[in-house]
């Protein structure tokens, strides 16, 4: 199915989410923008034509309720589709008309470029449904996570956060290494991809422990450091860690496509 003349703005400050749907839609025939902000997007409607958006509604700055209200207003023929993790957020615009669709995170690509069609092509879509079948794809993180000396307690903690992330698309293997003997013992058995050191733990190492550890394991692709005793009572230092590991994850192309 051809969709050349048709140009999609994806607006969301992640921008591993604005590289992945821009590598995908691309490869379906669409031209593609990315903005990492409301105002990066207003920017670049002003200097182009722009069919639809893909809009994130929770951003720093200006957020997506706002950036749609103002799209209408000024761009009345540009459609807009809201992509997110908090739909609630997005009610007012779906009650006032604004938007054409809501899509929450995590979604299936198939069931995006169904909805892209059916609202930029409607009769096309009538008329071949029968005759494509776009696979599914789901896109996950899927990691093995080794933690080196957190107590007890806090490994059960953030063994507890990390397995809830599922529901986010974010698969962890769990393990723990109490000190520099059972590390090199884990490294062996489980081989994972990101090692969490407490952030005290790894200064009393000698310094040559992490180029031993990337000797020694080949599928350990980063090593890092982290004061997670401060998980346990700062939920934004939780959130920074995930947020950390995440990235690396992406960095590193630890994802499954389903």
């Amino acid at each position: 199915m051809e969709a050349n003349k048709l140009n999609i703005l994806i607006v969301d400050d992640e921008k591993d989410v604005v590289e992945v749907l821009k590598g995908s839609l691309s490869r379906k025939g669409y031209e593609v923008d990315g903005a990492l902000s409301g105002e990066e997007a207003l920017e670049i409607l002003k200097k182009q034509e722009t069919d639809l958006i893909l809009l994130d509604i929770v951003m720093p700055g200006l957020k997506g309720t706002e950036v749609a209200k103002i799209v209408k207003e000024k761009y009345p023929h540009t459609k807009i589709m809201v992509v997110t993790a908090f739909p609630k957020e997005s009610e007012a615009l779906t009650q006032e008309n604004i938007t054409e669709g809501l899509f929450i995170k995590p979604f299936k690509l198939k069931e995006l470029y169904t909805k892209l069609e059916e609202i930029m092509r409607p009769q096309e879509t009538a008329d071949t449904q029968h005759q494509e079948e776009i696979k599914t794809r789901v896109i996950f993180i899927k990691a093995g996570l080794l933690f080196v000396e957190p107590s007890h307690e806090i490994y059960q903690f953030l063994r507890q956060q990390f397995q809830q992330l599922a529901s986010r698309g974010q698969h962890y293997d769990i393990d723990v290494a109490n000190d520099e003997t059972a590390l090199f013992r884990k490294l062996a058995i489980s081989e994972p991809d990101i090692v969490i050191f407490e952030e005290s733990y790894l200064h009393s190492l000698d310094v040559r422990v992490p180029s031993r550890i990337l000797l020694f394991s080949q599928k350990t692709k980063e090593i890092i450091s982290f004061n997670l005793s401060s998980t346990l009572s700062d939920f934004n230092e939780m959130e920074k860690l995930i947020e950390k590991i995440r990235t690396l994850c992406i960095q590193n192309g630890l994802l499954e496509i389903r």
